[in-house]
């Protein structure tokens, strides 16, 4: 759960904190550093939660059901129903523009951790839907 200080910025300088990091994020992010960049900006849970987020909004809008999206990617019905009403409002627009350029990558990575993680429980034909959804 993240801390905020319970002693508050005034607006204009929270702005201008804001825009100089979203400036350092944007010259890190157009480099070979942006790993590095992000690897040590965020903490592990901070990196787990916004690749799940990222894989949630990928997968929605693929129309993956969220059943299996919460298998997959360990996550609680509430979040995916949460990431789909949100989705509904019109959020995650530069996001969903970024999933759809990105969504072979996507689902390769989760493929993956699909043959990995998770053996089928009940005959070989488990994951067929979701494999055919990814394909789309």
């Amino acid at each position: 759960m993240p801390h905020i200080s319970k002693y508050k910025l005034k607006e204009g300088e929270l702005n201008k904190i804001y825009k100089e990091l979203l400036t350092a994020f944007s010259q890190a992010f157009s480099g070979d550093k942006k790993y590095n960049f992000a690897r040590e900006f965020f903490t592990k849970t901070e990196q787990v939660m916004f690749a799940k987020r990222f894989a949630i909004i990928a997968m929605l809008k693929k129309d993956v059901p969220p059943y299996h999206i919460q298998q997959v990617l360990k996550v609680s019905s509430s979040t995916v129903a949460r990431m789909s009403f949100l989705i509904e409002k019109g959020w995650f627009k530069t996001i969903i523009k970024y999933t759809n350029k990105q969504n072979k990558t996507i689902f390769d990575i989760l493929e993956k951790i699909l043959s990995a993680g998770l053996p089928p429980k009940v005959g070989k034909g488990r994951w067929k839907r979701f494999y055919e959804l990814a394909n789309k």
